[in-house]
């Protein structure tokens, strides 16, 4: 398994501390820390910054966190990392990929972005997204 992460200095440092064998998030979780080392040390995982990794999976599984910004009437969501995540994974997957898409995003977003995945330039027959939330606004 190949982990993907932001091609940012926090994104370098987790994907090193995974590539170490080291669990990349503070945790008194002593299994979950020794999972992280012996997938590391076995090969079973690895950790990279480089978008092109999408290229070479068969299955891809997003997960982006959304911030919420709760400050007006209606909280909202800022959708911009997620739409960029999955811009990101359209320029490099396969024809054929699986991709899975985990976060609290509202029904809406998934739907606008299902053009850039799956319809322009793509071979795929068909693209479906399924999603289910509460009724939260979205903004980018």
């Amino acid at each position: 398994m190949v982990g993907v992460d932001l091609p940012s200095e926090m994104g370098h440092a987790r994907a090193a501390a995974v590539n170490a064998g080291r669990f990349p998030f503070p945790t008194t979780d002593c299994d979950l820390k020794r999972a992280a080392q012996v997938a590391s040390q076995t090969g079973n995982l690895e950790a990279v910054t480089d978008e092109a990794a999408f290229g070479e999976a068969d299955v891809i599984v997003v997960d982006v966190g959304l911030d919420i910004d709760d400050k007006g009437d209606r909280p909202t969501f800022k959708i911009a990392p997620f739409r960029a995540a999955l811009e990101a994974v359209a320029r490099h997957m396969r024809p054929k990929a699986l991709v899975l898409l985990e976060s609290t995003v509202p029904p809406g977003p998934v739907s606008a972005s299902r053009p850039r995945c799956c319809g322009q330039g793509s071979s795929r027959a068909a693209c479906r997204a399924t999603a289910y939330s509460s009724p939260i606004a979205t903004s980018a």
